[in-house]
């Protein structure tokens, strides 16, 4: 049985009020051990924590790169 990762329709649950990266951060401090990120065509799996560790080091080298807050590319 295939589960969609989204839904569609009328939902009666709103949308959270925060941001994307506030809402993962969040999420990380609760459950930073569990699995977040699965991709088994490429062999590769990250908990929470691995991930938030991933994306801070790529956010790093984006602004060593001199991507500003807020920039476009």
């Amino acid at each position: 049985m295939s589960l969609r990762s989204f839904s569609c329709g009328p939902q009666t649950k709103p949308l959270l009020a925060i941001a994307t990266c506030a809402a993962f951060n969040r999420t990380t401090q609760w459950v930073e051990d569990r699995e977040a990120l699965v991709a088994r065509t490429q062999n590769l799996g990250y908990t929470h924590a691995e991930l938030a560790e991933e994306i801070d080091h790529r956010a790093r080298c984006l602004l060593a790169l001199g991507l500003q807050s807020g920039g476009r590319f």
